[in-house]
């Protein structure tokens, strides 16, 4: 039976499911443990992605439905979602289903073991039966599935079902997680980071510490995946916090400014990854 009543699907234009770019600045910092770096045999392409040459993906399946319907869930806020369209994870968190059935499918198929997880792009066709996939309500159970997605497809999804979000979850405290980021002193930081999270909409909180924690067991094993905290900041940072429309109509003065809040954001991501604490 479908977990999903009826709502109405936010238009969209067709998403891009090659990632985000911090104006195209590369994902590793100078200094930092470079895991990901060209120092391991990878090449930096466009927008910062880091790819490889001798990519081992454990190919998941899945029965995908050929068509989607006109409701779902991609593009709806999730407080507008029914009751029934909502998990309890951990004995404490609300998450949307479709949430937990993208975490719970991406940590049976061992995404922690793929390079370039959250980096790579997937199938733009494969994404898309995914997505119609949960927008029709059906289960994402590794049970009985057909051949042909991948762990990077549902890594796609799982990004482009955030970045869909009428309001990004990190968007409300956005000026307190930059306020934050400005303390030289890491104790301070930590604890005015900790009290914006703390502002945020519970089914916000519980999201992003649902996201971050399954983020942060893909950092743990970044000598394989080679996805450090940074990097993943990197990818998800404009998903969590929205990104501006029509940069080029900005100033130099406010392209300089805004940079510079995305890059107090993406460390405030790293910091977040690194450690679950923030959220206990």
């Amino acid at each position: 039976m479908s977990f999903i009543k009826r709502l109405t699907r936010r238009k969209s234009t067709e998403p891009d499911f090659h990632g985000e770019t911090l104006f195209g600045a590369d994902l590793v910092t100078p200094g930092e443990n470079t895991k990901a770096g060209n120092q391991d045999g990878f090449e930096t392409g466009s927008c910062g992605r880091v790819f490889s040459a001798n990519i081992s993906e454990s190919t998941a399946r899945l029965s995908i439905s050929p068509t989607g319907t006109p409701d779902g869930v991609f593009g709806v806020a999730p407080e507008d979602l029914p009751q029934d369209a909502l998990s309890r994870v951990e004995n404490r968190l609300t998450v949307p289903r479709c949430l937990e059935y993208l975490v719970t499918w991406l940590s049976k198929n061992n995404a922690e073991a793929v390079e370039g997880i959250f980096r790579k792009s997937g199938k733009t066709s494969r994404v898309r039966a995914a997505k119609d996939l949960l927008n029709s309500g059906q289960e994402m159970d590794s049970a009985g599935m057909s051949e042909g997605l991948l762990a990077i497809d549902v890594a796609c999804v799982l990004k482009e079902y955030l970045k869909l979000l009428p309001t990004p979850l990190l968007s409300s405290r956005k000026n307190e997680i930059v306020a934050a980021m400005e303390h030289a002193d890491e104790v301070k930081r930590n604890m005015e980071l900790r009290k914006a999270i703390l502002l945020l909409p519970k089914l916000h909180q519980d999201i992003v510490a649902y996201v971050i924690a399954f983020l942060n067991r893909i950092a743990d094993n970044s000598e394989v995946n080679k996805m450090t905290s940074k990097n993943l900041a990197v990818c998800f940072e404009p998903n969590l916090f929205g990104i501006v429309d029509n940069i080029t109509s900005l100033s130099t003065q406010q392209r300089i400014a805004l940079g510079e809040e995305r890059v107090a954001q993406v460390n405030a991501m790293q910091v977040l990854i690194s450690s679950s604490a923030f959220f206990r």
